[in-house]
């Protein structure tokens, strides 16, 4: 199965070299973006299984249970999708507006179909944010035909779209942009970030504080749940500066911490408009972070499409590398051992196209400094 989701990818990225030459055309463009999300959603996911996980804690959820508190194995339920579950023994890491969406969808439908179609309907509307913001251009024909929002979306429904949505649309529409930043953070915490620079109101800051405690009070949320701090402390997969800290200092957390924070202080400070805030801050993310599953990709990918970046751009081409992972996977440990090199070659490739970026602003402005001297 990972042989066929490998021979998709190499296919549909085919189709965005060979289509995406059809600048301007905004029927194909819509056209192809749906066709290849509707047949991605007919692969099964094979590349990933938190969608089960998403299965499982939205029907623990329906018979009474809280999945912050007790985890799959610990429960005496049994569900189609319990077995399936990766981590077992961790709780949920997701914010409780998810679980609220996750327990409606498994009591109306109750299959991995259902989170599929809303995970391709929220990547589909960062798509018309995109097509509304530059039209039918290349890259925008980009990010309607590439591999990673549509397999990561469509096939294994991984629900970072959910929340990179309102992420989006905050750059598009300036008069609720603080409420999309809010909804965004409810359903993946990174959005919150961004909340200081984009609140205006006390009534909508004291109003926003209210829903976030009441949601909290609706999972007895008061302390932070064991799966999270597990996460948080010893997960790492694929990471970059991160990777780099950890094998120069004795708390590379605490240091990515402290040049987040600095990141972040310069970006409120220094950076404008807003939609280069949100780009600092999924560069960032990205860039730090100990975890970069290969869907955490989805959060920067449309920001450089919107900012037209090369370099970022090119590393979320590159994002077949982090599924090599998958070809050390020990069955009977269920553990890996992912080898060093596709880190080593995504983000010097990542790495080599900001130089060749900036080397080429210099030679520019040293040519144009020589034409005006002229």
């Amino acid at each position: 199965m990972h042989a066929l989701a490998t021979i998709v990818v190499l296919s549909v990225w085919i189709f965005g070299v060979v289509f995406g030459s059809n600048n301007g055309r905004t029927r194909s463009l819509w056209w192809w973006a749906i066709g290849l999300r509707l047949s991605a959603m007919f692969i099964a996911p094979t590349l990933s299984d938190d969608v089960f996980r998403y299965v499982w804690e939205g029907f623990f959820i329906t018979e009474g249970g809280n999945p912050y508190w007790i985890a799959p194995i610990d429960s005496s339920l049994e569900h189609w999708s319990k077995s399936l579950v990766n981590h077992p023994e961790l709780t949920t890491i997701y914010p409780p507006l998810t679980q609220i969406i996750c327990t409606v969808l498994s009591l109306a439908f109750d299959n991995v179909m259902s989170w599929k179609v809303l995970s391709t309907v929220c990547d589909l509307g960062v798509l018309w944010i995109l097509f509304r913001q530059q039209g039918p251009s290349k890259w925008v024909w980009l990010y309607a035909l590439h591999p990673l929002p549509i397999l990561e979306s469509s096939s294994s429904a991984h629900m970072e779209t959910w929340a990179i949505v309102p992420l989006v649309a905050s750059m598009m529409f300036p008069s609720v942009r603080a409420w999309l930043l809010w909804l965004g953070g409810m359903l993946k915490l990174l959005p919150f970030v961004l909340l200081p620079v984009a609140l205006r109101s006390w009534k909508s800051a004291i109003a926003m504080i209210m829903l976030l405690i009441l949601s909290l009070s609706v999972f007895s949320l008061w302390s932070v749940p064991i799966g999270a701090q597990r996460y948080a402390q010893h997960w790492s997969f694929h990471a970059s500066v991160f990777a780099v800290l950890d094998s120069w200092t004795e708390n590379p957390r605490v240091w990515t911490i402290g040049i987040g924070g600095l990141s972040m202080l310069y970006t409120f400070w220094k950076v404008r408009p807003f939609s280069k805030q949100v780009f600092w801050l999924v560069g960032t993310f990205i860039l730090l972070s100990p975890t970069v599953h290969p869907w955490y990709l989805l959060w920067v990918f449309p920001v450089a499409i919107w900012h037209r970046s090369v370099a970022w751009v090119g590393l979320c081409c590159a994002y077949p590398l982090w599924y090599v992972a998958l070809t050390t996977w020990d069955v009977s440990t269920q553990s890996w051992e992912p080898p060093m090199w596709p880190q080593i070659v995504s983000y010097g490739f990542f790495v080599g196209l900001l130089l060749w970026k900036w080397i080429k602003r210099y030679r520019k402005q040293d040519f144009g400094g020589e034409e005006c001297g002229k």
